[in-house]
């Protein structure tokens, strides 16, 4: 693609604004089309390669962020090694400076403002018409907003950020289009309705000089809410969603607590999905306070937000609102919110605690009518707090119960693996004839739907048989303490490659997953788990505290669980709690062997693929003299437990010096 630097043809009146905004150098149109023009007509509309016009794009649709350099490497040659990509965005960055800033213009002011380690948009230099959609919405111009949508955003671009944008925009386009659908057209040929939806920043209340106000208000639809859109089905227990809506409802802070590859932002996107809808339908009981219409649902994203930056700030950047001078930015927040009742899901939270857990309790506390629902890995951990754990697809019957294909097609995890591996390979089918490997495998794989959706993209070269036969081997070995030099067979085979997989590091394979979580552990904690995986099954914690020779285990295992490390069975004793949506017990060691079963105590289990992490650890610190604990193997103490623990049941803390012999 060549450079064209020369102005292209003034555009026609209609796609020209009349007014040009004030220090603005330059807009950038995305929608049908990727051009950038200034006020004096130049314009551009090809661009020295597609990176370069994906960089422009990028940066003009978050002009107020300062974006990491290694973070756009990474978008824009995803797998790209850093210095290679370091320097390919240096050049990347000159070609674009030299285009929006050329020499001889007569204008000192920058466009691009970088330094060694992150790039932004001088502060109005670049306006968008993207943005400018987006905020005709959160104002209530419909007519406005659709006009500015011209066509898909970005055409002739494939990268995987730019796919999840033109669906979203797209999604928001088809819902004006709907809103609008009643309206007459005037001569003109705008839209006209009989009411537009509430403008974000402007309080439903009656004017006393407009007894007419408090009917147009009532009539108006509610807010739109900006929820990230999905390709793919949604497969989860209906009944799980209604209990995560009555927890939400009920409770001003509720963290949707799962481990990696849970799903827990899938499922907060379809509860607010569902919410909206049903706000929009008169679906809820305005007679009830705890069902009343949330109002806005607001979805913030944190993967991008940083330890030191103020949590108020990516939520004010959700809403579409900016700081204002001399004012706090918790008080632009309440006077956007005054008078509503707002549902704010804060997605991804855990690589932010638990430093961010104070700031969470400032809005809600700034926000006393507002619902907080985070997404995170880690317990907050603070006063008001309520937990919904969410651990597994439901899953058929456990091995070796027969399952039938009445079974395995009524199970969710069954149908989101069929569901994606049909993506992969469409002639695949439920049968009669896989039914039973099928609900195999999806215990081996634990439910887990990331699990599920990597092991599922194999299918082009795996059958089911032979992925069930990869991961029972490697729950063997973990089972035995085995992994040194035996590899890792499951971690092996849930991983993704590719575009997706560079988009998404922390998710593009389970290793990645259990790794970051598994960093967060304090040491002792680590040990610890890497020694429960000499239980076949599941264990309490008397016996992972003898076979680790850990006085304190009952308190790390509190610990792992915070960090959604490992679970607790259903079952157990009278007052335990199980893991909302699990199923049955998953893998080959969803029973207890030997003594694991002599009293009635909480019991606790790995899944599959965690176990396979923490057991490759554990053999690690054993080949490097490491060692997960003192004294003989821990393999060799855990066949000593069921002895030992008929011997001294009572005193949990003198079981390591006194049983000595099996």
């Amino acid at each position: 693609m060549s450079d064209s630097r020369s102005a292209g043809p003034a555009p026609s009146p209609a796609t020209r604004s009349p007014s040009w905004p004030a220090g603005v150098r330059w807009r950038v149109r995305l929608f049908g089309t990727l051009d950038v023009e200034d006020a004096q007509g130049t314009r551009h509309a090809r661009f020295p390669s597609r990176a370069i016009a994906a960089l422009l794009a990028r940066l003009a649709l978050a002009p107020e962020r300062a974006h990491a350099r290694e973070a756009l490497v990474e978008l824009l040659w995803p797998g790209v090694e850093l210095a290679v990509g370091r320097n390919r965005l240096r050049q990347a960055l000159s070609t674009l400076k030299s285009l929006l800033e050329p020499a001889g213009d007569g204008t000192a002011t920058p466009v691009l403002v970088a330094d060694r380690q992150q790039v932004r948009v001088a502060p109005g230099a670049l306006a968008c018409d993207v943005r400018e959609f987006e905020a005709a919405l959160q104002e209530g111009r419909l007519a406005d907003a659709r006009r500015l949508y011209r066509g898909e955003l970005m055409p002739g671009h494939y990268d995987d950020w730019v796919l999840d944008e033109r669906l979203r925009l797209q999604g928001l386009f088809e819902r004006i289009d709907r809103a609008l659908a009643p309206g007459a057209a005037t001569p003109d040929g705008r839209a006209s309705l009989p009411s537009l939806p509430l403008p974000l920043l402007q309080t439903p209340t009656a004017s006393p000089a407009s007894p007419t106000a408090p009917a147009a208000a009532a009539s108006a639809p509610p807010w739109l809410p900006l929820l990230p859109s999905y390709l793919t089905r949604w497969f989860g227990a209906p009944a799980l969603r209604r209990r995560m809506h009555d927890e939400v409802a009920a409770h001003r802070l509720v963290t949707l607590l799962g481990p990696g590859g849970a799903g827990k932002t899938r499922l907060a996107v379809e509860l607010a999905t569902a919410l909206a809808a049903n706000d929009a339908n008169g679906a809820n009981d305005a007679n009830d306070a705890a069902t009343a219409a949330f109002d806005p649902i607001v979805f913030v994203t944190l993967l991008g937000t940083e330890a030191p930056e103020p949590l108020v700030e990516p939520v004010l950047a959700a809403l579409g609102l900016r700081a204002q001078p001399g004012l706090a930015s918790e008080a632009v927040l309440r006077q956007a919110l005054a008078g509503r009742r707002p549902l704010i899901v804060l997605d991804n939270l855990e690589h932010l605690l638990p430093a961010a857990a104070p700031s969470v309790l400032g809005l809600v506390d700034a926000l006393p009518q507002a619902h907080w629902l985070c997404t995170s890995r880690r317990r907050l951990d603070v006063d008001g707090e309520r937990v919904f754990p969410l651990d597994a697809l439901p899953l058929p019957p456990a091995p070796p119960q027969p399952t039938t294909l009445a079974d395995a097609a009524a199970s969710p995890a069954v149908q989101l693996f069929v569901d994606r591996a049909r993506a992969a390979r469409s002639d695949f089918h439920l049968s009669a004839r896989n039914a039973a490997v099928l609900s195999a495998l999806a215990h081996a794989l634990g439910g887990l739907p990331l699990a599920l959706e990597l092991a599922a993209a194999r299918i082009r070269s795996f059958s089911p048989s032979e992925m069930l036969q990869r991961l029972t081997r490697a729950s063997g070995a973990a089972a035995v303490g085995a992994g040194r030099g035996g590899g890792t067979p499951a971690l092996d085979l849930l991983a993704r490659g590719g575009v997706r997989g560079a988009r998404d590091a922390r998710h593009a394979s389970m290793e990645a997953v259990i790794g970051w979580s598994w960093a967060q552990l304090a040491p002792a904690e680590a040990r610890l788990l890497a020694a429960s995986t000499v239980f076949g099954g599941s264990f309490t914690a008397a016996a992972l505290a003898f076979v680790a020779e850990d006085d304190d285990a009952a308190l790390r295992l509190d610990s792992l669980q915070a960090h959604s490390m490992l679970r607790r069975e259903p079952g157990g004793d009278a007052g335990g709690m199980a893991f909302a949506g699990a199923g049955a017990a998953s893998g080959a060691g969803s029973g207890a062997s030997g003594g694991d079963t002599f009293d009635e105590a909480p019991r606790f289990a790995l899944l599959p693929p965690v176990r396979e992490y923490a057991a490759r650890r554990r053999a690690c610190a054993r080949a490097t003299a490491a060692g997960c604990c003192t004294g003989p193997p821990v393999s060799a103490r855990r066949r000593r437990w069921p002895s030992c623990a008929a011997r001294c049941p009572t005193s949990p803390r003198r079981w390591p010096a006194r049983c000595t012999t099996a």
